[in-house]
């Protein structure tokens, strides 16, 4: 019966991606996916967990049918990954899930049969031992007879013309080949995650891991007395210096409006490393100041005010950036560039906050990385949620003067009407019309031509269209 139902599966497999594009197909794969681990771990699914990750896979390959964006496909795989390694072990982080999830996909049928092989070993027993399948036996089964077939055909067809004729009748394309190998390419993933795999040592060391730091019995006080002295110097020094930077940058955003496309692009640029090198320094120094038995010292809270003021100056200054990055899109649209700056300064923010509560909380690294990671893929599903090349393209033609219109044509197919629609109604150059006019050919031909598993929800509004 297993096997059925993955040939079955493997079968729908190559149905869906065989010489096709993403499109529907992928929504359609995610309910066989979760279909098949739910028909081999039955017990395992009706744990909340894996059914709240289960939830979280379809939206993923509900919004690749949506958007039909790389990032879709990304969140998808992402997503899948998440629900399979959920399957493995429920209560693991969430990055553990992923190397679980992605670990089974890849390789879960050798791993587990590589197991099977450690514990018969290990295990001494009286009965009598198995037998053994003698792959050589069936090689030599298959492969003789057939080539002495194909062998003798050959000579036959030397020999005999009439017989040569009626082999050279025989037509094998009804065959192909190409559909099979996608079947077997189906066949082995779904045999792969059908069980997924645990990785022992990471999955036991993350279960076994908490979020808290443990106190020290062993404490020198004189060096916990060593080490606040340089932090609070440390730090008040940077909180100073943090101050004047945060004056400059006020008077800089002051004056935004009077510098040039150029000159704002540099500064912007250049605000943005300056960031980037400030937040990771100063969330090293917090976490090396705040590794051990410094946070169960009774004289640190001149230190840790130290550091809260030091990570509100910095959350200060990721606004200031943001209200740049805000005038910028303002003047000249937007890109995916600097809508990454957006995400990236929001990440920056949730470092930030979970810098706060690890050290008021005495929290320790892994803290750290399961809250960040968790809050990271939350923000990359939002996002998946936005079809940007719409966005964008619909932002920059209703409210910048001057549009990129190379920029907007080279995005997806899936602004192709909206550009269309802006030709029409707009005075243009030739070459940009041409574009444009190339670009929703392009994506009419793609309209009628693509299979319906590789639609997406704009192709069937479109189509009705």
């Amino acid at each position: 019966m297993k096997q059925i139902v993955l040939i079955t599966s493997a079968l729908l497999f190559s149905i869906l991606f065989h010489q096709q594009n993403f499109g529907l197909n992928v929504a359609l794969f995610t309910l066989i996916t979760i279909a098949i681990l739910s028909f081999f771990n039955l017990e395992k699914m009706r744990n909340k967990q894996t059914l709240f990750y289960a939830g979280l896979y379809v939206l993923s390959g509900v919004l690749v049918f949506v958007n039909n964006s790389f990032l879709s496909y990304f969140t998808n795989f992402s997503a899948m990954c998440l629900f399979v390694g959920s399957i493995s072990e429920a209560n693991n982080s969430i990055y553990i899930k992923w190397i679980n999830g992605l670990s089974s996909i890849i390789a879960g049928f050798f791993h587990r049969k590589s197991e099977e092989v450690k514990i018969e070993d290990s295990v001494e027993t009286q009965e009598e031992p198995t037998k053994s399948i003698d792959i050589l036996h069936w090689v030599k089964l298959i492969a003789i007879p057939l080539t002495l077939v194909i062998l003798f055909v050959v000579l036959y067809s030397n020999g005999n013309p009439i017989f040569k004729e009626l082999i050279g009748e025989i037509n094998f394309k009804f065959i192909e080949f190409k559909f099979i190998l996608c079947a077997l390419i189906g066949y082995a993933i779904m045999t792969n995650y059908s069980k997924p795999i645990k990785i022992k040592p990471a999955t036991l060391e993350d279960l076994n891991t908490s979020n808290y730091l443990e106190k020290n019995e062993d404490v020198d006080t004189e060096t916990l007395k060593k080490e606040t002295q340089l932090g609070i110097t440390i730090l008040g020094f940077l909180n100073v210096l943090l101050i004047g930077y945060l004056i400059t940058e006020l008077l800089f955003v002051s004056r935004l409006q009077s510098l040039s496309a150029q000159e704002l692009s540099t500064q912007l640029h250049g605000g943005i490393y300056t960031l980037i090198i400030s937040i990771v320094i100063a969330i090293i120094t917090i976490l090396v100041l705040f590794r051990g038995d410094l946070n169960f010292y009774k004289n640190n809270k001149t230190l840790k005010a130290l550091t809260y003021s030091w990570i509100i100056l910095n959350t200060v200054l990721v606004i200031l950036v943001v209200l740049k990055n805000f005038y910028y899109v303002n003047q000249f649209g937007f890109t995916y560039k600097r809508i990454g700056v957006f995400v990236y300064l929001l990440l920056t923010i949730v470092g930030l906050i979970t810098t706060i509560l690890k050290v008021k909380n005495i929290k320790n690294l892994w803290f750290m990385l399961r809250a960040n990671t968790n809050i990271a893929f939350v923000i990359l599903l939002i996002c998946t949620t936005i079809n940007w090349d719409r966005t964008i393209t619909n932002y920059n033609l209703t409210y910048i003067n001057n549009p990129d219109l190379e920029y907007l044509v080279s995005l997806s197919n899936s602004n192709a009407e909206v550009l269309k629609n802006y030709n029409q109604t707009h005075t243009i150059s030739n070459t940009s019309s041409n574009a444009i006019q190339e670009k929703y050919n392009n994506f009419l031909s793609d309209l009628y031509n693509n299979n319906w598993q590789e639609k997406s929800l704009i192709d069937f509004i479109s189509q009705k269209k």
